[in-house]
């Protein structure tokens, strides 16, 4: 959507102006509709009773997310090897974004709003990709496999990102997507398949809130390391160290734990809820 709107007001200071103003336009006109809503028309059907601040049962709901999935490891490797993608794709994206502002890359992808849309189209691609790919691997090789295997593919990426030449960076931008998607599949079933019911939506909140806050983190901590063109080789190369390591330490890790239970096992943990 930012990329749309900078393409309809401009890559000047007063189209990133309008940008900004059409984006508060839409959270406000949100509020606005989701005000129209009557108390407790989206849930909860049964309220507690309990007096407690929204800030608490948000809290309370994402202390059980977080033991639910200290209590199936399957979860947590899965959530892991999200999160390690989330580090290293803010980290790209910051810096794309400034190479991208301050370098011509060259035909096709060439400098500016452009060559972010087409990096972003690449992205989809890959991400599309792995909607048949991770199905297909999971059932030949295994999740720990598959996971494990879309992490030494992000190494090799990214280290295709440190060429910097238009077309690396797109087939980059491919594998990327691929494996940002791959270990999201994968742990969206271990979610589905190895978490009982009655703690599933906690775990999914878990799991959005890795996914959201490694991104936001990395970009941060990227914004006080690279240079004023926005290249930087340090980045790079912790960007394939931190793949690398994730590779390496699910690799470590028993194949049981990472398959997750069988069936069995989660009906009688649901049966005990």
């Amino acid at each position: 959507m930012s990329a749309l709107l900078r393409v309809l007001f401009g890559a000047d200071n007063g189209g990133s102006g309008a940008t900004l103003v059409a984006g508060s336009v839409f959270a406000a006109c949100s509020g606005l509709i989701a005000a129209t809503f009557a108390a407790r028309r989206l849930g909860p059907d049964r309220p507690d009773g309990s007096g407690h601040s929204a800030v608490y049962s948000l809290g309370r709901g994402l202390a059980h997310g977080v033991r639910a999935v200290a209590a199936h490891p399957s979860v947590g490797v899965a959530l892991g090897a999200i999160g390690v993608h989330r580090l290293v794709f803010g980290m790209n994206t910051l810096m794309l974004f400034m190479v991208v502002r301050r370098m011509d890359l060259g035909p096709p992808l060439g400098t500016g709003v452009p060559a972010i849309a087409a990096i972003g189209g690449a992205v989809a691609v890959g991400a599309l990709a792995a909607a048949v790919a991770t199905p297909w691997s999971v059932h030949r090789f295994g999740r720990r496999t598959t996971i494990g295997g879309a992490l030494i593919g992000g190494a090799a990426a990214e280290a295709l990102v440190g060429t910097l030449t238009s077309y690396t960076v797109l087939i980059a931008a491919v594998v990327l997507g691929l494996v940002g998607q791959t270990v999201k599949l994968c742990g969206d079933v271990a979610m589905q398949c190895d978490v009982p019911d009655s703690y599933r939506g906690q775990v999914f909140a878990v799991q959005d809130a890795l996914f959201n806050s490694a991104y936001v983190a990395a970009m941060f901590v990227a914004a006080f390391s690279i240079p004023a063109d926005g290249f930087s080789i340090p980045i790079v190369v912790a960007g394939s160290a931190i793949y690398l390591v994730g590779a390496l330490l699910i690799r470590r890790v028993d194949a049981t734990v990472v398959e997750g239970p069988d069936r069995a096992t989660v009906e009688r943990e649901q049966a005990q809820v």
